[in-house]
């Protein structure tokens, strides 16, 4: 019946088939034309259900009339409704209202995870249908991101009630009691147990899980089958788990609907809705501080829409600027904001000028993070990244792809150029990625060249408050919060600096940084960046100097770069302690700041509170969602915890970031070592060695799997070459001592202490700690006492 479908087929006398829209297991959706009414229709054909006999068939027949009777029922914006059943043959096909626009199937795969707003204002509108069905008595049953269609104004309309029956073999079936698809199942509704409301609540919140998460509760290579199995006992790890920058309030919402018993999820889709009316747009609960205290939770969003217009109403006050979406990402009401992640493209000089090349975006990185919640993605890490991309610049489209790569949600891009006798500073911020959205636009004015910076601090400043910042007045812009210095020169100098490390020529940025302090003594960012890089060349006594230097003249940095030059001294300096209390500081006062988090989460690791290292560390890394050293950090925290399996997974999560990251394939292999999978863990640590940087952990770990199993020789045999080819000094003394043990095993003492003298001065504790150990262990205490002494 094939030929009935063609385009020109008329059908019934009043539907002229139009094109083909698509084809799936059940079988095809048509665009028509309803003469009758004259309206545009879509067509979805229905094929025959597998049937043993003619009674079956049938039966078949009789349920899907009366299913499809009772989804008539349903009358509702936000569901597509069906208008009438008819036959060709032994195909059935119902008509049903024409909706422009994609399934919500489409949007996930081409836009992957979505920021929680969207993904809320999306499942509210799906919820309010299922609520309209389940009043009405229906269960849809197989609800799921094919089954949801999206307009182009994001509108979303659920479609297929009581019509979802796949005849797809590799589904679950069982005489035509188990109906659904197998990745958006219930528990009871796999085990062919009844059916109600709930089942569709788990449904609806596994599709907004996957909206928030993205595919990642299955785990690469898994099958439909093994995943729904799983989740027929326990419900999926909860959002914030994997890392998923969602409040508690949405992911408390999510995990309801996905609990394995039913007894305990929402009892229908009205009481869900109730409980999503109960967010904020961002996804704050009613008790959160980030919401007005003062408004029933009946008016929570109709006061966040009039939040929304008084914001708009002091922009264009402001003047020069113009916010472009429908409401500010971040309410601007007092309290903790959700984490919001910027990077600065490369601006156009228009003006020629090289003294503005880099300066600008620095300057406005610096204004940017005057807002506790914004962190911008680091200049030179974005470079770094940049370089490895055609054009190697950070120009628009690599630094919308940078930010895609790394997760970040917002890009900054804009241009200089003259303007009359002075300069325009045009700036203009926008969501990476397909969808992409314009959030808001400036343009301000300099009379001349040394008011560049202070109107790059103008622009940031209006940024941040069209981002939802009420603290700062976009037309008044302190120094100390924003990027100044006594003279362009000195700024140019450090800038350069700064991209000199990002290229990691520490040699050449520390000539920049010590030309822009020739230039202007008090420059502090300048003084700071000394430090850091003499730091990384092993200076530290002149480290240290520098940093006092850079404290010494803080009047010109931000409050932020103050909090961060004190926990760096600290740190430089070894004071574990004052480092701990000058990061908490600064989290405490700059909730988002990615690398405050991540020095916080390490000084909880160095103090051996594994909890609030991994807590810590979770809230680092979703920052930067795909940042694979502070991804791996939260692994080597839960297994330093003894949660080896919460480890396992975080370092799986790394590899599928960055298969290659040596660290991550460490902390794997010793997560299957501590769960006594050691034939894994073997596996593992061969294919670690064939990674860049990763033979001497391969070596390391293989050897003491050798030793721990007994297999002396198999350990030698793995170290030798891999001291051998190691041109770090300090990782060729780890890997001697463990071949020194491995000899000391064999009753080779004698070649035991050969190994450990010719290894020579020992840098750091840990590893002089490891060699007394074995030197008293070969019966050597007085050269270890020696080592203690050190």
């Amino acid at each position: 019946m094939a030929d009935a479908f063609v385009p020109g087929a008329r059908l019934a006398g009043r539907y002229r088939v139009i094109k083909l829209l698509g084809r799936g297991g059940m079988g095809a959706v048509y665009h028509a034309w309803d003469d009758a009414l004259s309206i545009p229709v879509a067509i979805k054909t229905i094929l025959p259900r597998l049937a043993t006999d003619g009674y079956d068939a049938e039966v078949q027949a009789h349920r899907f009339k009366r299913e499809l009777l009772l989804a008539r029922q349903v009358s509702h914006k936000n569901v597509v409704r069906i208008h009438d059943l008819g036959e060709v043959g032994a195909t059935k096909y119902i008509t049903m209202a024409y909706v422009e626009g994609e399934t919500l199937a489409a949007r996930m795969r081409r836009i992957g995870p979505m920021p929680v707003p969207e993904a809320l204002a999306l499942v509210r509108q799906v919820a309010a249908g299922l609520a309209a069905a389940h009043d009405a008595g229906i269960v849809h049953r197989d609800l799921k991101p094919e089954n949801i269609m999206v307009t182009p104004e994001d509108v979303a309309l659920v479609m297929d009630f009581g019509i979802a029956q796949p005849v797809d073999p590799t589904s679950i079936t069982s005489g035509g009691a188990i109906v659904g698809t197998i990745e958006y199942m219930a528990p009871e509704q796999a085990k062919g147990e009844p059916v109600d409301a709930r089942t569709d609540v788990y449904a609806l919140g596994l599709v907004l899980y996957d909206m928030l998460v993205g595919r990642r509760r299955v785990r690469p290579g898994a099958s439909p089958v093994s995943e729904l199995l799983a989740r027929a006992t326990t419900a999926p790890p909860s959002p914030r788990s994997l890392g998923a920058p969602v409040p508690e309030a949405t992911e408390a919402v999510v995990m309801c609907c996905l609990q394995t018993d039913a007894a305990a999820r929402y009892p229908t889709a009205a009481h869900l809705a109730a409980a999503l009316d109960d967010l904020t747009p961002e996804g704050w609960g009613c008790t959160s501080p980030a919401a007005p205290a003062n408004l029933p939770s009946s008016a929570r969003r109709r006061g966040w829409a009039w939040a929304a217009g008084g914001l708009v109403t002091v922009l264009a006050a402001a003047g020069a600027g113009r916010w472009v979406g429908e409401r500010p990402l971040n309410s601007t009401s007092s309290g903790p904001r959700e984490p919001m992640s910027v990077l600065v493209a490369d601006f156009v000089n228009a003006v020629g000028d090289p003294t503005f090349d880099g300066l600008v975006e620095q300057a406005l990185g610096v204004g940017l993070e005057g807002s506790s919640f914004i962190t911008a993605f680091p200049r030179r890490d974005a470079l770094r990244a940049a370089a490895q991309l055609p054009g190697k610049a950070l120009n628009d489209q690599n630094a919308r792809l940078v930010a895609m790569r790394e997760g970040i949600q917002i890009v900054v891009t804009g241009r200089l150029e003259s303007y009359g006798q002075g300069y325009r500073l045009v700036a203009r911020a926008v969501t990476p990625g397909p969808n992409e959205r314009t959030l808001h636009e400036s343009t301000t004015i300099a009379r001349g060249k040394d008011e560049v910076l202070p109107i790059v601090g103008r622009a940031a400043a209006r940024l941040r408050n069209a981002l939802g910042d009420a603290t700062v007045n976009p037309e008044v812009v302190r120094p100390a919060d924003t990027f100044t210095a006594a003279s362009l020169d000195a700024a140019r100098a450090y800038v350069e600096g700064q991209e000199l490390l990002a290229e990691g020529r520490q040699g050449d940025a520390l000539a920049a940084y010590q030309r822009a302090v020739d230039a202007d003594p008090s420059f502090g960012r300048a003084w700071a960046g000394q430090g850091a890089v003499l730091n990384n060349l092993g200076r530290i006594e002149e480290a240290r100097d520098a940093y006092k230097r850079a404290l010494a003249r803080v009047d010109f940095m931000t409050e932020r770069e103050v909090m961060r030059t004190r926990a760096a001294y600290y740190v430089v300096t070894r004071n574990a302690q004052m480092a701990w209390e000058e990061s908490q500081a600064l989290v405490k006062r700059f909730p988002a700041d990615a690398a405050g988090l991540a020095n916080l989460a390490n000084a909880h690791f160095q103090r051996r509170e594994f909890d609030q290292a991994i807590e810590v560390g979770r809230r680092a890394a979703a920052i930067f969602p795909n940042n694979v050293l502070r991804r791996n950090n939260v692994a080597l925290f839960s297994l330093y915890a003894g949660r080896f399996d919460v480890a396992e997974a975080e370092a799986a999560r790394t590899l599928e970031l960055n298969a290659d990251y040596p660290r991550a394939r460490l902390a794997l292999g010793l997560s299957q070592v501590a769960r006594g999978e050691l034939d894994r863990a073997r596996e593992t640590f061969t294919g670690l060695a064939t990674v860049a940087g990763g033979r001497a952990f391969a070596a390391h770990g293989l050897a003491d799997l050798a030793l721990y199993r007994g297999r002396v020789a198999e350990a030698v045999a793995a170290l030798e070459p891999a001291i051998a080819s190691e041109t770090s000094a300090a990782v060729k003394a780890r890997l001697s001592i463990v071949l020194a043990e491995a000899l000391g095993a064999q009753g080779n003492t004698a070649a035991a202490l050969r190994v450990l003298q010719a290894v020579g001065p020992l840098a750091d504790t840990a590893t002089r700690f490891a060699a007394g150990r074995l030197l008293v262990a070969l019966g050597r205490s007085a050269d270890a006492g020696a080592l203690a002494d050190q």
